[in-house]
């Protein structure tokens, strides 16, 4: 997830992300094909499926995302981000990392990385403002479940998956 759990964003972990790079693992899970679904409530705007094949986009906050060119940063969050987690990797120096690519993104977009990230906050589904009624059985919850837990919107999220 883009904005992430409790996260604030900087240009995250530059030296982190080079070092993941190049490894065969990394480079593996790069290359697995996947697929976009924009159908599902995510409460942090993006998230990814357990096995990696699916980047999730919340069906809300698409169009606005399209709109402000950030798209293609947060699906190469998404991406990065589960590999890494996948790998066993903790949730808070996964979405280091996947920010530091993210912002990659819209350096090669010719973004600034302030404004592509301030897109987000008014996307982000408020536990205490909004419902979240539709979520995909097999969302990757480790951005709601570990530290800094968010136990709000990871119940909203399991009651939606049911």
């Amino acid at each position: 997830m883009s904005a992430g759990a409790g996260q604030r964003h900087d240009k995250g972990d530059e030296a982190g992300l080079d070092r993941v790079s190049s490894a065969t693992w990394f480079l593996r899970g790069r290359s697995m094909p996947y697929r976009i679904d924009r159908s599902y409530d995510i409460p942090y705007v993006g998230g990814i499926s357990r096995d990696g094949r699916t980047v999730y986009v919340d069906r809300k906050a698409y169009p606005a995302l399209l709109a402000q060119g950030v798209l293609p940063g947060l699906i190469e969050h998404e991406r990065v981000e589960g590999i890494l987690l996948r790998r066993g990797m903790q949730y808070p120096d996964a979405h280091r990392i996947a920010t530091a690519a993210e912002n990659r993104v819209y350096a090669q977009l010719g973004m600034d990385f302030e404004k592509a990230q301030a897109v987000y906050p008014k996307l982000i589904r408020s536990a205490e403002d909004e419902t979240v009624t539709r979520c995909p059985k097999d969302l990757d919850l480790r951005p709601y479940s570990d530290r800094p837990r968010d136990d709000r919107h990871l119940a909203m999220v399991k009651e939606a998956q049911d």
